[in-house]
């Protein structure tokens, strides 16, 4: 009978020690116990990885340092198989939701996919394989997952769609070793302290820290005003932009909510310093009455003045007086989506806040934004993932050949796809033929020429992406000049 030492050790290297620590192990042991148990269990781990060059080495190794072991022939015919096996195919798994609830979604991250794929040589297409699973609802995405990962020949996945099912799978992904990149989950928890999930999609991260640095170094803008929904949306969007200008050494001098419910702006608006010509000409003129000067006065807030300037008096009445408002910040921050912004726009000009810059994120990016609120609208600069009448050239080519392909026009979704699984494509291709080479490699990836903006995978699987910057001009969305 085993002793207790024994099954203890052999709990060790089965269960609890990384592969580092086996590695580590099988150096420095001698006998035949436990170095057996260490290489069995990197053969394991090098089969799983899809490494099929360390998977021989290690069969090897165990033949030579191991000899008289009982297990001999069984490792010399897996060691036979190995060396005769035809050159290997590499699969591409994808596990996406292609009925129910989210099949929409599932089917433009599969178009990103296929044209992708539809993109590579022939000889790359006779080597790579899609490997797509439908995922159904989210009760099948485990079961699917662990179909793709237990083949060795899949070396990572696109997918899945959803943060909850991402987080459901990621005990599988590590178990596994398996690269699981996700071009649609955006929950700002995802990624920790998962190894092998990667994302490729818009968050509110990246678009709040990329519009604080636009602000700043595009449009010289330093004070800021924050107006937004009481939402989890506009509250995440509020926190991560005001960090991210007060990191740049910006200030933000006023952050003020609104309901989404409500469609009147009134009592928010004059938090912020608006105020009506009603009420700015009746303090001008009592200024006047006091007064043959120019002047600055007290708004109804300390965000705000109001500046007369005198042309004539006579007999105490003014002629030709000008009252306008002067605010003290740059630019209001609404991370709202377009049909508030399309109400609460045409307030702001009513209550005099009319000559500072209007930011906003992804929730602006509607053609229904211009034709509600196009006119007032014409500081605003908001910001999104995809654009899809840009002008750079590889995101023109892609737009083109996705219109060929699928007869319809590209959403974000099916961008961040194509990236993502041209991505992994790519390392592929450079000789990425297994788990281990694609999970480091990905996080190696540096100013990838994204259709979904210029991209870098960090350390963490995150992706810190160059974003498109927009606007509202003639009734239609642009790129600023």
């Amino acid at each position: 009978m085993k002793s207790q030492a024994s099954r203890t050790i052999e709990e060790l290297v089965e269960e609890k020690l990384s592969k580092m620590a086996i590695l580590s192990l099988a150096r420095k042991v001698r006998g035949d116990f436990p170095l057996d148990l260490a290489l069995l269990k990197l053969h394991s781990i090098y089969r799983m990885e899809g490494d099929r060059e360390n998977y021989q080495a290690s069969l090897e190794e165990f033949l030579t340092r191991l000899p008289r072991h009982p297990l001999r022939d069984d490792i010399e015919r897996k060691l036979a198989q190995v060396k005769s096996a035809r050159p290997k195919v590499i699969r591409l798994g994808a596990v996406l939701p292609l009925t129910g609830k989210y099949a929409l979604t599932g089917q433009q991250v599969l178009q990103g996919i296929q044209l992708a794929w539809n993109q590579l040589s022939p000889a790359d297409k006779q080597r790579l394989e899609l490997a797509v699973k439908n995922s159904g609802d989210s009760q099948a995405v485990s079961q699917v997952v662990e179909e793709l990962a237990a083949d060795p020949s899949v070396v990572g996945v696109v997918g899945p769609v959803l943060s909850a099912d991402v987080k459901k799978i990621a005990p599988l992904a590590e178990k596994y070793r398996l690269p699981v990149f996700t071009p649609t989950a955006s929950s700002s928890d995802l990624l920790q302290p998962n190894s092998y999930i990667f994302r490729n999609a818009l968050t509110k991260e990246i678009q709040g820290k990329f519009l604080a640095r636009y602000a700043f170094n595009n449009m010289g803008l330093r004070r800021f005003a924050v107006l937004y929904p009481e939402d989890a949306y506009g509250v995440e969007l509020k926190e991560i932009f005001s960090r991210a200008v007060q990191a740049l050494g910006g200030e933000i001098v006023a952050v003020v909510s609104y309901n989404r419910k409500q469609n009147d702006f009134k009592e928010q608006i004059l938090q912020i310093g608006g105020m009506p010509d009603g009420a700015m000409k009746k303090r001008a003129n009592q200024s006047a009455l006091n007064s043959d000067e120019s002047a600055e006065l007290e708004g109804n807030t300390s965000l705000s003045r109001i500046r007369v300037q005198k042309e004539v008096l006579n007999g105490g009445q003014t002629e030709g007086m000008k009252v306008s408002l002067v605010l003290n910040y740059d630019a209001i921050f609404m991370p709202g989506f377009y049909d508030k912004i399309g109400l609460i726009a045409p307030q702001l000009a009513f209550y005099n806040i009319d000559n500072v810059a209007l930011l906003g994120a992804s929730g602006w990016n509607s053609p229904e934004l211009a034709k509600i609120a196009g006119k007032f609208l014409k500081n605003g600069i908001f910001v999104d993932g995809f654009f899809l009448n840009s002008q750079d050239q590889h995101i023109r080519e892609f737009v083109n050949n996705f219109r060929t392909t699928f007869a319809e026009d590209p959403t974000i979704i099916s961008a961040q796809a194509y990236d993502a699984a041209r991505m992994i494509m790519g390392l592929v291709r450079n000789g990425a033929t297994n788990r281990v080479a694609v999970n480091e490699r990905l996080r190696a990836i540096r100013d990838f020429p994204g259709v979904s903006g210029k991209t870098d995978i960090l350390a963490s699987g995150e992706a810190e992406k160059t974003i498109f910057a927009l606007k509202l001009k003639g009734g239609k969305i642009v790129q600023p000049e």
